[in-house]
């Protein structure tokens, strides 16, 4: 399991808390890890941040930027990913337009609208920053989202995945861009194999609805692991979860009256 421990919400949220941004990280993630244990769920053989791994990302940025997917934007000094250079040579079908994403319309210094960023160039002095040396030129700066999970899941597991999991709206544009980095990474254009098949089988579940709205911190509507856990065991979640099926197409919705018949249904089963 990778964790993020530096994006630009992190960095965001460290900015209007005035805390270093390491520290918030750790914070989460202990909270995180702390929900998995009192849910009782096994933890994964291998958990990696991204700050733990960034040489190894910049390896990996190195090689798609020598087979000339990749290009240093002038204008702002970010890595981007090209992805028109990609779809040219893979004769891959153009697949930028499903699940619940959209493209960026954030085109400046980039070629194409649908290219990506690998390597985000540092514009403060107070951002942190490693180096990435590509050529005669080092950028000071950090990976960017869809290259991170890239690149860490081939350093465990190489190539392929038996299952790649996410929910819903990560299916575009992070998936799809995380694909065609390992695809870009391991496969020559001869191979013109599916863009997809890094992993044997990619799963996305539903959003998370309360009361007919998606659950969000903006709207203020979350329940968290802790507050759930006051009131119901880790069994009836289980329960809730395993009531739709992942495949239905159906979007979780908790009500009280689903709550209560999973809370009857969980006394009278032992899971």
């Amino acid at each position: 399991m990778n964790i993020t421990d530096i994006d630009d919400k992190i960095l965001q949220k460290s900015k209007e808390n005035r805390r270093d941004y390491r520290d918030l990280a750790e914070e989460n993630f202990e909270s995180f890890m702390s929900d998995m244990i009192s849910l009782r769920i096994l933890l994964p053989d291998f958990i990696g941040k991204v700050t733990d791994h960034i040489d190894m990302i910049g390896d990996y940025i190195r090689r798609i930027y020598s087979k000339g997917y990749a290009y240093i934007s002038e204008e702002t000094g970010d890595v981007n990913f090209d992805y028109d250079a990609f779809l040219a040579d893979y004769n891959i079908q153009n697949e930028m337009n499903f699940g619940s994403g959209q493209i960026s319309s954030k085109s400046f210094g980039k070629r194409s609208p649908k290219d990506f960023v690998l390597w985000k160039r540092s514009k403060t002095i107070d951002e942190p920053r490693w180096i990435l040396k590509l050529e005669n030129v080092s950028l000071e700066g950090r990976p960017g989202w869809h290259i991170e999970c890239s690149a860490m899941i081939n350093s465990i597991f190489g190539p392929k995945l038996d299952v790649h999991f996410g929910g819903f709206d990560l299916i575009f544009p992070h998936h799809h861009c995380e694909a065609c980095c390992s695809h870009a990474f391991h496969f020559d254009p001869t191979d013109r194999g599916d863009l997809y098949s890094t992993s044997k089988i990619w799963l996305h579940s539903g959003h998370l609805i309360m009361r007919s709205e998606k659950m969000s911190k903006s709207l203020g509507n979350v329940i968290s692991i802790k507050d759930f856990l006051k009131k119901y065991s880790p069994n009836i979640l289980r329960l809730l979860c395993l009531r739709i099926h992942y495949r239905s197409g159906k979007i979780f919705e908790i009500s009280v009256d689903f709550l209560f018949l999973t809370v009857c249904l969980c006394d009278r089963k032992s899971i």
